[in-house]
């Protein structure tokens, strides 16, 4: 019977259906929730999900005749509804076992939530079987990745400290010694700071405000190029009667290769005379040199270089490489003699450039909670907010409004403005969460700087958990076989924590004040 419980529980801590139809997955056939484990959430970022559940419809021969899901304390900013909503989250195994239900919602605060789950079972013999269960999301803090970078987190409130990580390393590419740079950057955080570090160091920023992340990696990886060569003046000319120079060039590597020649130009070539091409140049210094083809002449049928018109002549211009970090084209002249030229080295970058948005909001005015005795009611002023009201730390399901009729036990309201949110002071109840509920346990010293002692008497407890006020798990440990623990505390911020012991399924609580 627990063991069905609980998988219908954790069915309901996932069951969270976003105001459509959830789709349900008929390739299980084996009673449980599918998946099994909520996936993690991120605050800030919108979640949804479809979970899957199959029914038991019988324990130890007794039939199960239904199942009613009545509430799941989940996560500020997130909601649930189950698939059968118009009929009260009820589900009869005997007619279907089959369900759904889907995750929605953006979570706000981050942290490792316990969400309990309240539960109606009727079986053949029995019905009104109420049972609260516990099952687990992680809702991790903002972050916002694009092609350039991630931050972390991409949010906050009034004062945030955030990590940027570079998402293009310059590992990924060894740069070539005076060819190329490899990988460059340059970061404008918009908060008055900018850096060309690989890896900035972590930013702070002021808010209310919007700040505009700018990002830009050069990936230089390809090196220079000859892209083209323009002949302005020559000191070579073909004898009468066969009209101006017909000219070509050659270019040779650092090693004497030639690696590029030109096609002759049409005959009696009109200056300025040009090439385009696109030649890599890998293996420097190069050389050019610019000749007249007399092929056909009967007179000089050699070619004549244009330097000094002379036939056998190995007189060019060395070609001057552009600084490392010239990215794009550069243009430069080349004179020897007679012989004048330009040439355009070009160096093809490929560049990541992002703008990314970094939100820090405003924490609302704290809201300020009263008792009516008279009618047994807590309320909230009005200020223009989205309220959650918490008991004992945990959110109650549906307590949004600006009043509400407490139990026993410790409460209090969030404020939430879009984007951050504020409690209000506690209101504790005559029977607080204080007073023992069940098992018989102490708690000393309370209040507490450096740790706690928990004593027990029941041996068969099997964890602890300590929650702060969102509902996040902050301290979590194992009590088999254990009557006693004491655990540190004096990491935690000041405020109001609940200690929670739990032997599997029943729960115990107590307040504890960290000073």
């Amino acid at each position: 019977m627990k063991k069905i419980m609980l998988l219908l529980l954790s069915l309901m801590a996932l069951g969270f259906l976003n105001a459509q139809v959830c789709a349900i997955d008929y390739s299980h056939t084996a009673v449980g929730i599918y998946p099994d484990t909520l996936p993690d959430a991120t605050a800030g970022d919108f979640y949804d999900q479809d979970i899957t559940f199959v029914l038991p419809t019988d324990t130890l021969g007794i039939s199960f005749t239904n199942f009613q899901i009545i509430s799941a304390n989940v996560p500020l900013g997130m909601s649930w509804e189950c698939s059968n909503a118009a009929n009260g989250c009820n589900y009869n195994p005997q007619l279907d076992p089959y369900g759904c239900a889907r995750v929605y919602g953006t979570p706000i605060i981050p942290g490792f939530y316990e969400v309990e789950i309240g539960v109606i079972a009727d079986l053949s013999i029995s019905s009104g079987n109420f049972t609260t269960f516990t099952v687990y999301m992680n809702v991790l803090p903002s972050s916002q990745s694009n092609a350039g970078f991630a931050m972390n987190p991409a949010s906050g409130c009034d004062q945030i400290t955030v990590d940027f990580i570079n998402n293009n390393p310059s590992s990924i590419y060894t740069p070539i010694p005076n060819l190329t740079s490899g990988l460059t950057y340059h970061w404008d955080f918009d908060n008055g700071t900018q850096s060309n570090l690989e890896n900035p160091p972590a930013q702070t920023f002021n808010g209310p405000d919007t700040f505009a992340i700018q990002y830009i990696c050069n990936i230089d990886t390809l090196g220079f190029f000859m892209q083209n060569v323009t002949v302005n003046a020559v000191a070579c000319t073909d004898v009468w009667p066969y009209g101006d120079p017909d000219l070509y060039i050659e270019l040779y590597d650092g090693s004497g290769n030639l690696v590029h020649t030109t096609i002759q130009s049409p005959d009696d070539s009109n200056l300025p005379t040009s090439w385009n091409m696109n030649i890599p140049l890998i293996n420097p210094p190069y050389f050019l040199m610019v000749w007249d083809d007399d092929t056909g002449q009967l007179i000089g049928s050699a070619p004549d270089n244009c330097v000094d018109n002379q036939e056998g002549s190995n007189a060019g211009i060395d070609i001057i490489m552009p600084n490392v970090m010239a990215f794009g084209n550069t243009q430069q002249i080349g004179n020897n003699g007679g012989l004048n030229l330009t040439y355009t080295i070009n160096k093809p970058v490929f560049e990541i450039d992002i703008t990314d948005t970094l939100i820090v909001g405003e924490t609302p005015d704290a809201p300020i909670i009263t008792y009516d005795a008279s009618t047994n009611t807590l309320s909230t002023p009005d200020l223009g907010y989205l309220y959650q009201w918490y008991l004992d730390g945990n959110p109650i399901p549906g307590a949004t409004g600006f009043s509400i009729e407490p139990g026993n036990g410790v409460y209090h309201v969030a404020a939430f403005n879009g984007f951050c949110f504020a409690n209000s002071n506690e209101f504790q109840n005559t029977a607080s969460i204080n007073d023992l509920t069940g098992a018989s346990f102490k708690v000393f010293p309370n209040p507490a700087k450096e740790s706690v002692t928990i004593q027990f008497k029941d041996h068969a407890l099997m964890s602890l958990k300590i929650l702060d006020v969102t509902g996040r798990i902050v301290v979590q440990h194992s009590l088999e076989n254990m009557s006693e623990i004491t655990v540190p505390v004096n990491e935690l911020k000041s405020g109001f924590y609940n200690i929670i012991l739990t032997d599997g399924i029943n729960n115990w609580s107590k307040k504890l004040v960290i000073q």
